[in-house]
């Protein structure tokens, strides 16, 4: 339930101190309140500006919803009114006043068992373990159920640490959702767990004679090698993603992965669906003995499971047409192949026809996980998709290769598709890598990852550099910007701050803010004075004596004092410090391939021509400067440039 008021009467029986402040102030809620506070006073100038954006454009400051969080309890969240960026940082009074935790019971979620009816429960929270699973695709059996209890102050403080790690490798909110995807020449189809299990269901019913596989890193990277395995892989007719790895190789190509499909997590699943629907599993795989532990296993947990054969994975070739045998005499509607890839997708491949299983699917290592031989990572990694990370440390001289080299390698492949795919030249100093003949492959291997490794320290600097000097920029130049805010209202009626479409890196559109220099109906104006455009070629619009420009317009335009609200635009992530100016799309449409060339990195504030004399270079000289610094930028490039950026706006020189 979820229903949103402006005001709510204080009387309101639902939602009294009785139900939200039942619980004792203690440790926990005292660390909820102080953070939210402090956050608050730390986050003032942001907090100040979205709360005043609120009240002006919707007479309000809050929007306050009344929520039911899965426990039963009602409470009061407060967002900042309207739809625009920093609402949610109205959540703070929300957590700050106690009427919510950081980490507790799912809001908004409404609990039909009544399993949460006493005071001392759960409490509701903005973070929820089944949310941090959620947001990184992560589904397993049970996993709705574990909300039966209170998080002590350690574990809430444990699961916020989680969701701050989540958000490295987490999807963006605005990622393409796509129902397959190729990566490395690899079509890969985009399932959660309920759409695997009903897909397999659904197999069984048609008896389309189906195949299944899971692919990960290591999979991905043995395709490079193994060109029949890729074929083969192109065969299935379906492959899920499996890992963290493959969803950070979704985050850089733009795409969102539903859910990690993994075989651990999608087996008991899986046994449950055969148990309603009368379906039977053979297993095939493994050393000898371990099948039939993980028929034993699995039965026992599961009453009603059909079993209809088991074979271990150490049969010879001229065995295989009697394994094939036992398995058609079986009857069975499903059959787990467990040889490992690719040695499972090479044989389902070569002997579906001969099978009469609606269903067979590579399930790798599975076996040994529910035969007890190799126990499942801690809940914290597995919530994490790190479960790589335990697997490393039980079998290092098998798996350190697979992980440490195999990782990173993937990573650096996909990313190089991404350049690809984007029309950006390949780095010169690496472009024969893949065919490198005289060194050897472990060298050839770290080569790649030590690429991979210097660029992504490179992007974290980056990003680094541009979160800090815009978040202190802001705190520090809140007052003046205010200043400023207020006289451009007293002398021309109108919107304070100036929105307007920009293209961002790779033609992505997104909102870039500057304070208002021109009279509101400027872009109206604009046609009518096209033919005094001063700039050479008529890609870009400027004039010394521009008409539409205001008195305040003028001088903040002359020491760049406009362009400061473009810090929100860096903060979120828009843009940079440093870069290429962002063009609109009406510039964009009039680029030559050449000048295209400015949307293969993010655009920034300020640039090289930017501290080089600003619009008194030809636009073919800005774009020229740009590649120029596209080509050869780095951290230190960087600081260099943002150092002689303060000279340039004290001058003026080139800024109408």
């Amino acid at each position: 339930m979820l229903q949103a008021t402006n005001e709510i009467d204080p009387n309101d029986a639902r939602i009294g101190s009785s139900e939200i402040h039942a619980s004792p102030m203690d440790g926990r809620g005292i660390f909820d309140r102080v953070t939210a506070s402090t956050l608050i006073v730390v986050l003032s100038p942001l907090v100040a500006w979205r709360a005043i954006v609120a009240k002006r454009k919707h007479q309000r400051i809050f929007d306050t919803t009344e929520s039911q969080s899965a426990n039963g309890q009602f409470v009061r969240l407060q967002r900042f009114a309207g739809l625009q960026s920093g609402r949610n940082l109205g959540l703070l009074f929300s957590v700050a006043s106690g009427h919510a935790a950081w980490v507790g019971s799912s809001i908004g979620k409404q609990d039909t068992e009544g399993q949460h009816s006493t005071a001392n429960v759960l409490r509701p929270g903005l973070l929820c373990r089944q949310r941090l699973r959620r947001q990184l695709g992560i589904e397993y059996e049970g996993l709705d159920a574990e909300v039966q209890r209170d998080y002590t102050l350690k574990e809430s403080i444990s699961i916020i640490f989680q969701f701050l790690v989540s958000s490295l490798i987490a999807p963006s909110a605005t990622a393409r959702i796509p129902d397959k995807f190729t990566y490395l020449g690899v079509t890969i189809h985009n399932h959660t767990i309920d759409s695997a299990l009903k897909s397999i269901h659904q197999s069984i019913t048609s008896n389309s004679k189906s195949k299944y596989a899971f692919v990960n890193p290591d999979c991905l990277n043995k395709t490079f090698e193994d060109s029949t395995y890729k074929a083969s892989l192109n065969q299935m007719d379906c492959v899920f993603a499996d890992g963290s790895g493959l969803q950070l190789a979704a985050r850089l190509l733009g795409d969102r992965i539903k859910a990690n499909v993994n075989g651990t997590d999608l087996f008991p699943l899986l046994c449950r669906q055969c148990i309603e629907n009368d379906h039977s599993l053979f297993l095939v795989g493994a050393r000898e003995g371990i099948a039939e532990k993980v028929a034993s296993n699995m039965q026992e947990k599961y009453p009603g499971l059909k079993i209809a054969g088991v074979q271990h994975g150490y049969f010879n070739k001229e065995d295989e047409p009697g394994v094939i045998e036992k398995v058609n005499t079986s009857g069975a509607d499903i059959v787990l192949v467990a040889f490992g890839a690719p040695k499972q997708e090479l044989w389902m491949t070569e002997n579906r026809e001969s099978i009469n299983a609606p269903v067979l699917m590579g399930v790798g290592g599975l076996f040994d996980f529910f035969s007890g031989r190799i126990s499942r990572s801690p809940k914290l990694l597995q919530d994490l998709g790190l479960e790589w990370i335990w697997r490393l440390l039980q079998e290092p001289q098998r798996m350190w290769r697979r992980y440490i080299l195999g990782n990173p390698l993937f990573l650096y492949r996909v990313w190089k598709q991404t350049k690809q795919e984007s029309g950006a030249r390949v780095v010169k100093r690496f472009s024969n890598m893949d065919s490198a003949m005289n060194s050897s492959k472990l060298r050839h291997h770290l080569s790649h990852i030590t690429y991979f490794l210097t660029h992504w320290t490179f992007r974290a600097l980056r990003r680094f550099l541009d979160i800090s000097v815009s978040f202190t920029a802001l705190a520090i130049l809140f007052i003046p910007l205010l200043v400023v805010a207020i006289l451009i209202k007293l002398e021309s009626p109108g919107p304070v701050f100036f929105t307007q479409k920009r293209v961002g890196k790779w033609g992505v559109l997104f909102n870039m803010y500057k304070f208002r220099s021109m009279c509101v109906d400027a872009e109206f104006l604009k046609s009518s004075l096209a033919e005094q455009n001063e700039m050479d070629q008529g890609v870009l619009f400027k004039m010394k004596e521009d008409p539409r420009i205001t008195k305040t317009g003028k001088f903040i335009r002359k020491f760049s004092i406009d362009e400061l609200p473009q810090l929100w635009n860096v903060l979120k992530g828009d843009m940079a410090l440093v870069g290429p100016r962002p063009p609109v799309p009406q510039e964009v449409a009039e680029y030559t391939i050449d000048n295209r060339r400015r949307l293969e990195i993010k655009p920034g504030i300020t640039c090289i021509w930017q501290v080089s004399g600003r619009s008194d270079i030809p636009f073919v000289q800005q774009v020229e400067l740009d590649v120029d610094y596209i080509n050869t930028h780095s951290f230190l490039t960087d600081i260099k440039i943002l150092l002689l950026t303060v000279p340039a706006v004290l001058k003026g020189k080139g800024a109408y």
